[in-house]
């Protein structure tokens, strides 16, 4: 599981993301950005929704950090929240799944206890999107592969 970050340990991950109205925000552009990055250096691509990684993957030879945004209850960023999510990303691809391992609770599971879950059910390298060092070192602690600080200063905490 490790060889997937390895092949990007101190690389540069590109991410490329578009949302909303973004006039980029299709597969057909998320896919180009995804060339430029490979072209300027990228060690890896993080990437969210199912068509723009297909498309992505479908145009770069990288590692693909994959993702599925949607919102908790008190809309808040919520980052691959479902196992369904987790299986429909390894299924289209992604090396890594990028998962929201706060405390906050989704599917009736903080963060690290969701993480446990996946592992015991999934074979998948998982990268937990954390806000504060405590859940980092708790996703560490229930089986994440890697841990960023991607959430910090989302949270309502």
């Amino acid at each position: 599981m490790k060889e997937s970050f390895n092949s990007f340990r101190k690389g540069l991950i590109v991410s490329c993301q578009a949302e909303g109205n973004s006039p980029f925000n299709n597969p057909g552009d998320m896919a180009k950005f995804a060339v430029c990055a490979q072209m300027g250096g990228a060690s890896a691509i993080r990437a969210e929704g199912l068509q723009k990684i297909r498309a992505i993957l479908n145009a770069v030879s990288l590692p693909l950090i994959g993702l599925i945004k949607s919102s908790f209850p008190d809309g808040s960023v919520l980052i691959t929240g479902k196992e369904k999510d987790i299986t429909d990303l390894v299924e289209a691809g992604c090396q890594v799944v990028a998962l929201d391992g706060t405390f906050r609770l989704r599917e009736h599971m903080d963060g690290p206890s969701f993480i446990r879950h996946i592992k015991s059910n999934h074979q998948v390298n998982l990268l937990a999107d954390v806000s504060t060092l405590e859940e980092g070192l708790a996703c560490l602690d229930a089986g994440a592969d890697a841990v960023a600080t991607t959430l910090s200063g989302y949270t309502p905490g």
